[in-house]
């Protein structure tokens, strides 16, 4: 190879390593990647609706379970652009402040939605009219119909005295897998996320909070 033929070979893989450098650039000292996922919030500052309400919270599961540090919440796989719709709802430990992948809002209709993801609601995956126990939650539009799923049905929940997430008019509640496994983070972990029957639900992976961080 000519001395013109190495040089351009070392620019290449000098623009390849900076760009995977950037890729995987890092916040703070804790060796994170969390500058993907941006937050929508941090610490105590949520941003108020028009009319000064503030909506944007976590569902936070009431038992931190193997992370005594920071806790379980709902979370949407992926983070910054890189979100995951075609892929099941999960629980993750809690990010510090209150990203945009992990702030929802429970609605008076009894929608729990994502604010940074206008228009989508978390969504039982049942078949047409049905759902049945061990079916994920995955963000569908809301009030979606199309072949084999009505999403509307799927849709609205209540929060019981006791802390369960109950899908209206069954006895479904929404519960965490009872392992965890990391992420891409070693520090990181998340837990897979579906409905149980209310008298099947192990009550410490089936209590939630819709709580400000």
């Amino acid at each position: 190879m000519t001395r013109t033929g190495v040089a351009v070979g070392v620019v290449f893989v000098a623009v390849l390593v900076a760009g995977a450098l950037a890729l995987n650039r890092v916040d703070g000292t804790d060796g994170t990647r969390e500058d993907v996922a941006q937050p929508v919030v941090s610490g105590d500052a949520v941003d108020p609706q028009p009319d000064g309400r503030q909506t944007a919270v976590h569902m936070r599961l009431q038992d931190d379970l193997d992370r005594p540090e920071d806790g379980w919440c709902l979370d949407v796989v992926g983070s910054g652009p890189h979100i995951r719709f075609d892929m099941p709802l999960i629980a993750h430990n809690i990010k510090p402040g209150l990203y945009a992948d992990e702030a929802v809002e429970f609605t008076a209709e009894g929608q729990i939605r994502f604010p940074a993801y206008p228009g989508y609601c978390v969504t039982v995956m049942g078949l047409n009219e049905f759902a049945l126990p061990g079916a994920a939650l995955m963000l569908k539009k809301c009030g979606e119909d199309i072949p084999f799923l009505n999403a509307s049905k799927f849709q609205t929940f209540e929060l019981l005295d006791d802390g369960m997430v109950q899908l209206k008019g069954t006895d479904l509640c929404i519960t965490v897998g009872d392992e965890s496994q990391r992420t891409f983070d070693p520090t990181h972990r998340w837990r897979t996320l579906y409905v149980e029957r209310r008298a099947d639900c192990d009550p410490s992976r089936s209590r939630w909070a819709f709580v400000r961080p």
